[in-house]
């Protein structure tokens, strides 16, 4: 999500064609959609990222447990919006990183 713009086709048509942080807003978007798609603790990552909140090397150092708890997700707990225990690791070591980072610009 570290770009200017995101063109999104749809049936080889322009669907959507703007910055991140403004085709993220439209939670009804295909972007969005796909965005989500990917899982509840990537997609808040990926947001994070469109919307300034987080750098890229940020993310790929947590990647892995990203991926981890994708894979813990069943499909019917994504749909009913519900974490997993390794989701709730992953946004515990994102806001203790964020303090940390916090504590070291004082």
């Amino acid at each position: 999500m570290d770009m200017d713009r995101i063109l999104v086709l749809r049936d080889g048509q322009i669907a959507e064609l703007d910055s991140p942080k403004s085709l993220l807003k439209d939670k009804k978007g295909v972007l969005y959609g796909m965005v989500r798609a990917t899982g509840k603790a990537n997609a808040k990552h990926l947001i994070a990222l469109a919307q300034g909140q987080e750098k890229i090397a940020d993310v790929l150092r947590i990647s892995q447990d990203i991926g981890e708890a994708n894979l813990a997700t069943s499909p019917r707990a994504v749909e009913k919006g519900m974490s997993t225990k390794k989701d709730k690791k992953v946004d515990r070591d994102l806001k203790s990183n964020a303090a940390s980072k916090k504590e070291r610009k004082k």
